[in-house]
């Protein structure tokens, strides 16, 4: 996508100024995610220890976690669920993810 930026990759001018290459390097990190209520019942544990590439957008990372726990995708879809980065509710889904974070899956209230 020519002209759009992503700020979680850097990108990297050429020499000769006419445009330039993205280095792209990531890092895994381990990121822990808490289930409650109906998650919670449907992948079967209350959390989960998740190996993904940081830094991630959470949308990102939540496609990761759906890879790894197939079961929440479906919820995670209905848009019933609320997410906690560590222990601060977020809105939308381009909160930054890292190594070592900490992500709740809410139930609705």
């Amino acid at each position: 996508m020519k002209g759009e930026s992503n700020p979680l990759i850097p990108f990297l001018p050429d020499k000769g100024g006419q445009g330039g290459v993205a280095k792209v390097v990531f890092e895994m990190g381990v990121v822990r995610v808490l289930f409650f209520a109906r998650l919670k019942e449907t992948v079967g544990v209350s959390e989960i220890a998740v190996s993904c590439p940081v830094p991630s957008s959470l949308k990102q990372f939540l496609k990761a976690l759906e890879a790894v726990a197939p079961a929440v995708g479906p919820i995670l879809q209905s848009g019933a669920v609320r997410v906690a980065v560590n222990h601060a509710v977020v809105v939308g889904d381009e909160a930054v993810i890292r190594g070592g974070d900490e992500i709740a899956l809410l139930p609705p209230f």
